[in-house]
């Protein structure tokens, strides 16, 4: 085969589409990648205490064309996942890296597999539970060192909540790995697909 052919048929695999489509068809199998890694770094033996899925759920892959190529990416949250964008960055909307009570004294926490959340996660007093420095009527405020408090079910004598004055976040990534992950694959999974499209052409040795 001369040059000249050898070009020409290039020139056929991009005028019919086949160099288009593989390049489109990388960034689907890449996103769809840096979906699965993602959601698998929020599920298996992840430090981020997955309780309702909401987290996982809100994991998109994102793939567009723009001018001279593809784009493709993993997207997260929502207005009913806020906190995607702490758990990725350690950091909140202002760039804090501690979060405050916004009322109160405490923050209230539930102990991890504790009575008070719900098989979903949703905390089971909804509305403030401290009221003027009082516990509310079904807890005991219990003080414990390093000014922390526990609030603990009258009735049952079970902790249920674990109260601070503040919580640092720490950095968690799940999207940023997967991207980094599908990064290193891109050279092999775009050669195969650019094989593929030149054997349309009889280009594919």
């Amino acid at each position: 085969m001369t040059i000249e052919e050898f070009r020409d048929r290039l020139k056929e695999a991009v005028r019919t589409g086949a160099m288009g489509d593989a390049i489109l068809e990388t960034g689907h199998t890449l996103a769809f990648m840096m979906e699965r890694g993602a959601k698998g770094r929020t599920t298996s033996g992840n430090p981020l205490n997955v309780r309702s899925g909401k987290l996982r759920q809100s994991i998109k892959p994102s793939v567009r064309e723009i001018r001279g190529g593809v784009r493709a990416g993993i997207q997260a949250g929502s207005k009913r996942v806020p906190y995607a964008a702490m758990h990725e960055t350690g950091q909140t909307r202002d760039g804090r890296n501690v979060i405050t009570p916004k009322k109160g004294k405490f923050l209230r926490i539930p102990f991890p597999n504790g009575p008070a959340t719900t098989k979903t996660g949703r905390d089971r007093f909804m509305s403030a539970i401290m009221q003027g420095g009082e516990a509310h009527d079904v807890f005991d405020f219990v003080p414990l060192p390093g000014d922390r408090g526990m609030l603990v079910h009258k009735f049952s004598g079970v902790p249920w909540y674990l109260l601070l004055k503040s919580v640092k976040i720490h950095k968690r990534p799940f999207l940023e790995p997967s991207r980094k992950d599908a990064a290193k694959r891109l050279p092999r999974l775009l050669g195969l697909k650019v094989r593929k499209a030149l054997r349309t052409v009889n280009l594919g040795t």
